[in-house]
């Protein structure tokens, strides 16, 4: 099933990475590890308290969970 999960800041990406990794059954310690992040790195993006965290960290992260950043361009065309 394909669903969007709004997230414009990095208090609602760490929403749904905590949304998607529930889903499928992974313990922030489990995803941590297989992104190659740490469960503490993990912990501070799901919690929106870090504010700085690494692009590329999250898209390993992302890649775990098989799901991707999507960019739209919320700009009206005319």
């Amino acid at each position: 099933m394909q669903e969007l999960l709004a997230a414009r800041s990095i208090t609602r990406i760490g929403q749904s990475i905590r949304l998607l990794r529930t889903r499928r059954g992974l313990t922030q310690e489990e995803l941590a590890k297989e992104a190659g992040v740490s469960r503490t790195w993990l912990n501070q993006v799901e919690n929106g308290s870090k504010s700085n965290a690494e692009l590329a960290s999250i898209f390993a992260v992302l890649n775990v969970l098989d799901a991707s950043l999507l960019i739209r361009d919320d700009v009206d065309s005319q």
